[in-house]
């Protein structure tokens, strides 16, 4: 946003002119063919902001000295005047990718005009100079500007006075601060005779009012090197004067020219000069091709700059080869005679005569330049000197360019295929090359809307949509990449509409096959929403989400990121960081900005905030990020683009990084019950000083891992340990080591209060919440059904057909699951109106308690008043209202009931049937495990201040969760990742894998390794066994009853291989 008020008022105005100037109303913009694109140029802002044509502003009288700093003000004229001086702005030429920031009271480096390195006269001004700024306003400002090509007006006269030459052109082939001036003599002349040279300012340079001009014969590159009697103004300089005599017959003449104003000097300037006598032959190029195919590799040509077909390397061998043309040959179409009749010999660099290219070494190569073509890599400029019959000299150079696909009206004019839109009601935006380099790769993006008023109804629903497209003569498109299929009709053929996923197309030319990928992206619901060509479109996502891309920044020297809001909501704080770069650099302009916001997508119409079509600019929602090419290496790093209230998205360049790595050789052996810590020693390159540590494997019983690297706590178990730890930064892997641990067996018994509640299914031993009932009032074990007299776990749950599971025992063998007891084939019992259906649908706000969480008491680990608490001394357990003896699973609820592990909702609720959340599942376990929870707080993955905070972080740092660096809170969790937890929890007890060989499931490829290898361990231990013959549904869920069942079947093993049964 802006801060000034000088300048909101200043914008103000500026908008209401540029309303009023506007070069297409918004009537105009309606009546617009469907499809629009941004122009050609590539502007300071990819935001349709108000435009403001400014007055033209006369630099054809300033030097080059003067040019280094032109202000800012000057150049805004009356606008500029109004402007506080630290407002920052954004200036470039129009035909230039790159920006400058400065001040509005700053001055700007305009020289690269006078050496005609910038060939467009126009500048665009941005107030301010923010390219997610919405209020800015983009200034257009027409330059006027001077060039040495237009310098001088140079004169050739004859020793008799006759003019000789007035025509003179200048080229900077040698070196831009030493021009050539080369001219033709437009009479019959002998360079033998010499000539009389004179010169002076040309009428362009219209304000040169005091400027004091000194010519030197030589070239000289300062005041200081320019010896007194080299001075020859007197003779050469105005067109009164008698000429200053040359030989033009051998060489060059050499002269330095000075300029100075007010005693400053403003220019220095060494140049050549060169008269070739009148000549009627022309010389021009006919085509430039491989050798080896014979296949031409020029798509066009201008002037010597030779372009060459789209994926031909300019740097290839070439051949290239010219015409000459003798205009006054009279014996038939001068066009049919040959070159080399017209020509006497060509050399391979700049000479005045054939005796001084002979002198130098110089071959003679007419005949191949002129017939079967001169090989050379044409890539850095080649020059020629070419001699024809008549004495003439032409100095011609020639230099190869990559293709760069050319715009007319934002599009490309040599594609082959060109994606404009949808047929039907739909407004289109096809976003060109100049905001996105993956345009050039065949990437187009298409935004699309339904065109309709209801600002609800504009994302479109369509599954199929009809694509409208443009081809080149004789182009064929298919769908995908076979040729064999049916050709593609623009407007008609349907094709699947998948928002923000590229549609593969093949176009098929005389010159070959091209892949193309379009990509359809409409407003998505819910809030923002990134979307960046050629990354989230790519498929190239790994395991950890990271994107993996290869820039091509050798064509332009940069590559530009298009970045937009698809989401219904603005995007607020889109932000970028690089971390690791080598050869590469963000850009100073394209980094998002300050105001680092994009729109919500509700417009695919590149409209002002005022209504008006602008020349430059695309949606409000659109801005590109842009990398730069510092070195000639491989780009390497990590770029991480966010927002407010989006996942980042994380991009890897493809070269080698050099990243934080883990140095700890190994770690001391801990004892049981003995206090333990050890800190993992780390190296870190700069700029990864936020590297954390992670357990990429559970840890035994006791221990945990810190962010910070330190292995620390109460070891509870004994063994020999493997633990994998893992190290990263920003989300990005950095290293990985796994490591053996041994814990030794202690002298010391374990003290009473730490054993593990599974092992001890009697209360009085288990820790109680203190607003359960304390372990006296509970019920002694013997009271208390043991779990030698439940039925054993493989044997308790009857098959589905069965109401009660105790009374037939379940032979090992049988396939059916014991854990998953299918609802259909059982009644569902009767629900109180206090209490969730069978099968409740969790919302995604944690309101209320009991619809995000199954159980909030078991949750946070408290009671509530609401809760009826048994008698002192009675081994009555309040029963639940929706669980009844009937059920498959009323044992295992109240077994996992009465180790205080599930304790239902306020309103005594078991809800059996609800599936159960990663959040319940580590609230759980560490009761199981008797954790002090108060010692955690905080983690970055971890929502703070809920119920399940300190447990999740604690499972973080165990190592038991599937992923250690991310938590899915209350949402349902996956079969495959309950196991992968609870298998990690029995790890970390100690348990070692089941020996034997492996089960053959049926679903097998669609687990994860970790996911295998925890169903097998789980599956021969007995605790889970399918949900039918040999599958374990690893993508499916798990009930509250089903995970008690689990619970119980956990405690019985581990009481058994405590036991050591």
């Amino acid at each position: 946003m802006l801060k000034h008020k000088k300048l909101r008022a200043l914008l103000a105005l500026l908008t209401m002119l540029a309303s009023l100037a506007a070069p297409a109303s918004a009537a105009e913009a309606a009546n617009a063919p469907p499809g629009q694109e941004e122009t050609a140029a590539a502007p300071a802002s990819l935001f349709p902001l108000e435009e403001l044509e400014l007055e033209p502003v006369n630099l054809s009288g300033k030097l080059p000295d003067e040019l280094r700093a032109v202000p800012l003000s000057v150049l805004l004229g009356e606008a500029g005047q109004h402007l506080d001086g630290d407002v920052r702005l954004a200036w470039r030429f129009l035909d230039s990718g790159s920006y400058a920031e400065a001040g509005a009271g700053d001055t700007v480096d305009l020289s690269s005009l006078w050496t005609g390195a910038v060939s467009q006269t126009r500048l665009e001004i941005l107030v301010p100079g923010d390219p997610t700024d919405p209020e800015a306003v983009r200034c257009i400002v027409p330059i006027q500007a001077p060039s040495p090509k237009n310098l001088l007006k140079i004169t050739a006269w004859s020793a008799a006075g006759e003019q000789i030459a007035d025509q003179f052109s200048c080229v900077y082939w040698d070196d831009p601060a030493r021009p050539q001036f080369t001219g033709s003599a437009n009479t019959s002349w002998n360079p033998e005779d010499g000539a009389l040279l004179k010169m002076e300012f040309s009428s362009i340079f219209q304000d040169l009012t005091g400027v004091e001009v000194r010519v030197y014969c030589g070239s000289y590159s300062s005041l200081e090197s320019i010896p007194p009697d080299a001075e020859v103004t007197g003779q050469i300089w105005g067109s009164e004067t008698a000429g200053y005599g040359v030989e033009l017959a051998e060489d060059a003449p050499q002269f330095t020219l000075t300029a100075a104003r007010a005693g400053q000097t403003i220019l220095v300037m060494p140049f050549s000069l060169t008269l070739a006598p009148y000549s009627s032959v022309y010389v021009g190029y006919i085509d430039l091709f491989d050798p080896a195919t014979g296949d031409s590799v020029l798509d066009h040509a201008d002037d010597g700059t030779l372009t060459l077909r789209e994926g031909v390397a300019p740097d290839g061998l070439y051949h290239l080869r010219l015409k000459a043309v003798d205009h006054s040959w009279t014996g038939g179409n001068p066009f049919d005679r040959p070159s080399l009749a017209s020509i006497d010999a060509a050399y391979v660099g700049s000479y005045v005569t054939k005796a001084a290219a002979e002198a130098a070494g110089s071959a003679n190569i007419a005949g191949s330049l002129f017939e079967t073509g001169y090989g050379a890599d044409y890539s850095r400029g080649v020059v020629l000197t070419i001699f024809d019959k008549y004495g003439g000299r032409h100095l011609r150079r020639f230099q190869t360019q990559a293709y760069a696909p050319g715009e007319a009206d934002g599009a490309h004019q040599d594609e082959p295929f060109r994606v404009t839109g949808a047929a039907g009601d739909y407004d289109a935006y096809c976003v060109g090359s100049s905001g996105d380099s993956f345009r050039a790769a065949g990437w187009q993006t298409v935004f699309l809307l339904n065109r309709t008023e209801d600002p609800a109804g504009k994302a479109v629903t369509a599954e199929q949509i009809r694509p409208v497209f443009t081809t080149g003569q004789d182009v064929s498109v298919y769908s995908g990449h076979d040729p064999s299929g049916p050709v593609q009709i623009s407007g008609v053929t349907e094709q699947p509409f998948l928002s923000g996923e590229a549609l593969p197309y093949l176009a098929v030319t005389e010159q070959g096959e091209r892949l193309c990928r379009v990509t359809f992206v409409t407003q998505q619901a819910g809030g923002p929403a990134l979307f960046i060509n050629g990354v989230t479109n790519s498929g190239s996502r790994d395991e950890a989400g990271i994107f993996h891309i290869s820039p091509d920044m050798d064509r332009e020297g940069f590559y530009d990121f298009l970045t937009a809001n698809t989401g219904d909501k603005a995007m607020t704080n889109l932000r970028v960081s690089l971390r690791g770069g080598k050869n590469v650099r963000l850009d100073d302009y394209w980094n998002f900005g300050a105001a680092r916001s994009l729109a919500a997508f509700t417009s695919a119409e590149p409209l002002t905030a005022s209504g008006a079509l602008p020349q430059y600019g695309a949606l409000f929602n659109l801005t590109k990020l842009r990398l730069v090419k510092t070195g000639d290496g491989e780009p390497t790093g990590i770029l991480t683009i966010s927002a407010d209230g989006i996942e980042p998205v994380i991009i890897r360049l493809p070269g080698q990084l050099d990243l934080p790595a883990i140095v700890t050789g190994d770690l001391p052996d801990g004892a049981l019950n003995s206090p333990y810590s050890h800190r993992l020693q780390i190296q870190v390159p700069e700029g990864w000083e936020d590297a954390v540590f992670s357990p990429a494997s559970p840890l035994p019983n006791g221990l945990e891992l810190r962010p910070d690297g330190e292995l620390c706590g109460t070891p509870k178990v004994s063994g020999v340990f493997q633990i994998t730890v893992k190290l990263s930064s920003g989300g990005i892997a950095c290293d990985q080591k796994t490591f053996s641990l041994e814990i030794t067996d202690s002298a010391d018994p374990a003290p009473p209060e730490e054993p593990a509640p599974p092992e001890e299914p009697v209360p009085p031993e288990e820790p109680v919440p203190p607003e359960e009932p304390a372990p006296p009032e509970e019920p002694a074990p013997p009271e208390e059904p043991a779990p030698p007299e439940e039925p054993a776990p493989p044997e308790e749950p009857a098959p589905p057909e069965e109401p009660a599971p105790p009374e037939e025992p379940v032979p090992p063998e049988e396939p059916a699951p014991p854990e998953d007891f299918p609802p259909p084939l059982l009644p569902d019992p009767p629900s109180p109106p206090s209490c969730y259906p069978p099968h409740p649908v969790i919302p995604s706000t944690p309101e209320p308690p009991v619809a995000v969480n199954p159980a909030p008491p078991e949750n946070s680990g408290e009671s509530t008043p609401e809760v009826p608490q048994p008698d002192p001394g009675s081994s009555i357990i309040p029963p639940f209202v929706d669980v009844s003896p009937a059920d498959w699973f009323y044992e295992d609820v109240l077994w996992a009931r009465r180790q205080e592990l599930m304790l239902g909702d306020p309103g005594l609720c078991f809800m059996p049937e609800q599936a159960v959340s990663q959040a319940t599942i580590v609230t759980v376990l560490a009761r199981m495990m008797d954790v002090e929870l108060s010692r955690y707080d905080a983690s970055p993955s971890v929502p703070p201040d809920m119920w399940y905070t300190q447990a999740a972080v604690w499972a973080q740092r165990a190592g038991l969760l599937p992923d250690n660096q991310t938590f899915s809170g209350a949402a349902p969790i996956s079969r495959q990742d309950l196991a992968i937890m609870l298998n990690n929890y029995l790890i970390s007890m100690g348990v070692p894998a089941p020996g034997g060989g492996s089960v053959a499931f049926e679903d097998a490829d669609q687990m994860s390794e970790a996911g295998r290898n925890a169903f097998q361990s789980l599956y021969r231990h007995g605790i889970f066994k399918g949900v039918g013959g040999l599958r374990m549904d690893p993508a499916g869920t798990t009930t509250r009853a089903q995970f008690a069942t689990l619970l119980h079947r956990i405690s019985d093993f581990m009481r058994n291989y405590s036991a050591g049964d």
